[in-house]
């Protein structure tokens, strides 16, 4: 029991540390202007907020011209639906929002750290290594896409692993969720989907029922296809796939 409880507590200390240090950058950071392509996510976040169904359509003009943000966009909706949640609450401006967006940072922190502590013996250490990159905390200071669906990478990842680890079917249904979350907050989320795969495969050796939770965020991917065909007149996950 003890030992138990001291392990608790070394786990909260890690976890406590890593969180500290990166939500401390990034809240130095809170009060910085929108930068590089975050008028176009603000945009997208202003439309939802009075047109929910229709996402992509307005224009914008990015390149002098004015242009359908469908056509000019190569992301998906998802990262524009967090933010006008945040904006709903806090607004749109700069400080609100980058810290609004220090929440799925600090979910890559925890599922890091989740990881990290299933697949090596020094999680601490993996997980500072990983989240002090410059890469990392820069793209976590703009109100983009890229943290966001690393948050949901990571948790798809861990919450996979774990449906393996406990055998229960809730896991893999957070898995496969979450999974289709990432694809339509960011395109090269769907290349969880032969990531998750590999993973089965190389532990359990072979198909089972697992296999089919797969189909989940495929089919998302295809409805996401089919419903921008409609409203858009092109599919835009195979036109970023083009592009």
């Amino acid at each position: 029991m003890s030992a138990a409880l001291s392990l608790d507590r070394r786990a909260a200390r890690e976890l406590g540390v890593a969180l500290a240090l990166v939500l401390g950058v990034l809240l130095a950071f809170s009060g910085k202007a929108f930068t590089i392509d975050d008028p176009l996510f603000l945009w997208l976040a202003r439309h939802i907020r009075t047109h929910p169904f229709d996402f992509f359509g307005f224009e914008v003009n990015w390149y002098g011209v004015s242009t359908p943000m469908a056509e000019l966009t190569k992301n998906p909706p998802g990262a524009g639906y967090f933010t006008a949640a945040a904006a709903a609450l806090v607004g749109f401006g700069e400080r609100g929002l980058h810290l609004a967006h220090a929440i799925p940072a600090a979910a890559v922190v925890v599922f890091t750290w989740l990881l990290a502590r299933r697949l090596c013996e020094r999680p601490l250490a993996a997980t500072l290594i990983g989240l002090t990159t410059p890469v990392f905390l820069v793209s976590s200071t703009n109100v983009m896409s890229d943290t966001p669906m690393l948050a949901l990478w990571c948790g798809a990842l861990w919450c996979w692993i774990r449906g393996f680890d406990a055998g229960r079917s809730h896991y893999f249904f957070a898995a496969v969720a979450l999974a289709s979350l990432a694809a339509l907050t960011k395109y090269f989320g769907a290349a969880l989907v032969p990531l998750l795969l590999g993973y089965g495969l190389a532990r359990e050796r072979r198909a089972g029922a697992w296999l089919a939770w797969l189909l989940v965020p495929v089919a998302v991917i295809a409805g996401y296809e089919g419903l921008t065909h409609s409203l858009y007149g092109t599919g835009l996950f195979s036109d970023a796939v083009v592009y």
